[in-house]
């Protein structure tokens, strides 16, 4: 739980950016709440959470250095072994195979996206509709025909 009220506010005006399409504005507003959690001393769950956002964020405005950045960091702060954890990992690596793949780096995307189905495959198994799309998306990754989902 956040102690900053600041927090839930830059959260509510973050998620109505987000929501209306207006990634790059979000991105200050995603870059502050990192800063407050990062003061508050938040669990590094939360903060990889706040990292991964950004790193969506970044990713949709097109600006995929900083994407990559924050996607790292957000693998680097997230472990565990529950569901949620593997839950949040998977969604972590399919974003950074996503990024990678957006800069043609197809080889070290589909290595994220692998380690994405891993994660996945905790809690959707047998395949359902959504890891089998994630494994088609892999795929594409690997044989350099994906493109970017609109």
């Amino acid at each position: 739980m956040n102690r900053n009220p600041r927090i839930g506010e830059l959260l509510a005006q973050r998620s109505l950016l987000k929501g209306a399409g207006q990634f790059r504005e979000a991105i200050p507003l995603q870059l502050e709440i990192i800063e407050l959690l990062k003061e508050e001393g938040a669990a590094s769950d939360c903060l990889a959470g706040a990292h991964n956002m950004a790193s969506v964020l970044y990713l949709r405005s097109k600006l995929y250095s900083s994407a990559e950045w924050h996607g790292r960091q957000a693998l680097a702060l997230r472990c565990g072994d529950s569901a949620k954890d593997h839950e949040a990992l998977g969604a972590y690596n399919h974003v950074m195979a996503q990024i990678l793949a957006n800069r043609y780096e197809f080889e070290e995307a589909s290595r994220f996206g692998q380690a994405a189905i891993d994660e996945y495959a905790h809690w959707h198994t047998p395949p359902d509709d959504f890891l089998t799309a994630i494994i088609r998306e892999v795929e594409s990754m690997m044989n350099r025909t994906w493109t970017a989902p609109e």
